[in-house]
């Protein structure tokens, strides 16, 4: 009975060790602040907790829009083929015999993509840069007190993608 007692308490304490450190592991894949996101007002382009909102016109709010659809259009089939590449490399590297003509060249693409995505990325930030006023184009750079992980400002922290 008592040794019953002891593997019960062992199984619970055992379960719940496991579900905290379950839930203290970062998560995977980040979040892309952009994917099903309407700049009205109830959300006034904020991408996290410390940011500010913009109060963006009813015309900034389509302008808005319409570059981050055309942004999403341009940038999901690099991301795609990023992936592909990515799964590609590691098909490469699990084999016996590595063939590191065809890593170096898996690994240019890559870097030749990035480089693309990037390109676009800062074209995008100019672009909503251009839609914003003075004062919001202030809030979104993060050269304000208490701008934290806003905008593309230097204290923003990786986005994930």
């Amino acid at each position: 009975m008592k040794q019953n007692i002891f593997k019960s308490a062992a199984i619970i304490v055992m379960s719940t060790l496991l579900v905290i450190g379950l839930n203290a592991q970062p998560r995977r894949g980040g979040q892309c602040y952009y994917k099903d996101r309407d700049f009205n007002q109830e959300q006034n382009f904020k991408r996290g907790p410390s940011c500010p909102a913009l109060n963006l016109s009813e015309e900034q709010q389509e302008q808005m829009n319409a570059l981050r659809i055309e942004h999403f259009k341009k940038m999901e089939p690099l991301r795609n083929k990023m992936g592909e590449l990515r799964a590609q490399r590691r098909t490469l590297m699990s084999e016996e015999n590595v063939d590191l003509k065809s890593v170096n060249k898996n690994i240019d693409e890559q870097t030749a993509l990035m480089n693309k995505m990037q390109k676009l990325r800062t074209e995008h930030q100019l672009a909503v840069k251009g839609i914003l006023n003075d004062e919001q184009e202030m809030q979104m750079s993060g050269n304000w007190p208490g701008a934290g992980m806003c905008g593309y400002g230097p204290a923003r922290m990786r986005r994930g993608r």
